[in-house]
């Protein structure tokens, strides 16, 4: 096999029996994409290396292709959202030390508390956890 893994090896590997692979091997039981797609992954090969040496068509290799392109689609969407979440716990991050700059500023010209948590948007516990405050 590839990566000279044997089919228990394998199996393991994937999450699938030894016989799941055995009769997957040999043609007795037909394959699901996304099994194809876990045991090429976890033999770190492309999904094409694993299927049979036929004549090519242009319909099997446009299929392939767009499997391919989904595949890599959802590693961008799921790259994407990443991004995005910690763009807004960036955003969080910043807004709410601008709140606490404007929180010692008003400290500093001696404003109440309850002046300083309405105009802060901080509460009163935030307020005690910010330096010089107390």
């Amino acid at each position: 096999m590839i990566k000279r893994y044997t089919q228990k090896d394998l199996a393991n590997k994937v999450g699938l029996t030894l016989k799941e692979i055995h009769e997957y091997e040999i043609g007795y039981t037909a394959i699901s994409f996304d099994k194809l797609y876990q045991i090429a992954e976890g033999l770190s090969v492309n999904i094409k290396v694993l299927l049979p040496k036929t004549r090519e068509s242009k319909e099997e290799n446009k299929l392939l292709s767009l499997m391919d392109e989904y595949r890599e689609q959802e590693s961008l969407d799921a790259l994407v959202k990443s991004l995005s979440e910690d763009m807004k716990s960036g955003k969080e991050k910043v807004k709410k030390a601008e709140k606490v700059r404007v929180a010692k500023n008003l400290s500093k010209a001696d404003i109440s508390i309850d002046i300083i948590v309405r105009a802060s948007g901080l509460t009163a516990d935030e307020l005690g956890e910010c330096p010089k405050m107390n």
